[in-house]
């Protein structure tokens, strides 16, 4: 608030001004979490999954103890329109957030997950050198929904599918990689 300075010399008054930035500090926190997040369940978003996975494919060439092969798993809830559609939108939401927190789950191994849009997730699964390991991965994100969703007084069975893209098999860039799991989920 303004105020004189009574130290001051007579006729030489000082006004001290003080502003409370809290509030807009805190819109430009929120303004760039929303750059990176998804609103609704908090998990990053596609730019920051690409900008994430960039930052791992350019230290994959330094050497180190990165695995030589990396799956990048494209994830689609399964007749998620019916809830959308029976129990409207609210409800829908209420059951991206809970699918969203059963994704994170330790799965092991997993260094990024994120939420692309609608009823798509994103997971890159980094301990898949043997096909072995890769398998187990994918049957554990499996297992995760073969037990109910409870949400809001209801049950859901949901199932996912999955699509999958190797890298560097399938490609050595996000994009690429995006692109051969996606295919590989709409094939599912």
């Amino acid at each position: 608030s303004p105020g004189v300075d009574p130290a001051s010399p007579a006729g030489q008054g000082r006004v001290d001004v003080a502003l409370d930035v809290t509030d807009r500090r805190q819109a430009e926190k929120r303004l760039m979490f929303l750059a990176y997040h998804d609103a609704l369940t908090g998990l990053g978003n596609r730019t920051l999954f690409l900008d994430r996975f960039a930052a791992l494919i350019g230290g994959h060439g330094s050497g180190g103890d990165s695995p030589s092969r990396w799956a990048l798993v494209a994830i689609g809830l399964d007749r998620f329109s019916i809830i959308n559609g029976t129990l409207g939108h609210a409800m829908g939401d209420r059951v991206l957030v809970a699918v969203a927190h059963r994704l994170r789950e330790p799965l092991g191994g997993h260094e990024l997950l994120c939420r692309t849009g609608g009823d798509r997730f994103m997971m890159l699964l980094t301990d898949c050198d043997t096909d072995a390991a890769l398998h187990l991965a994918l049957n554990d994100l499996l297992a995760k929904f073969q037990r109910p969703l409870e949400v809001g007084g209801h049950q859901f069975d949901l199932s996912i599918s999955l699509g999958v893209s190797l890298f560097p098999d399938h490609g050595q860039d996000a994009e690429t990689l995006i692109m051969h799991a996606d295919a590989a989920l709409h094939e599912a």
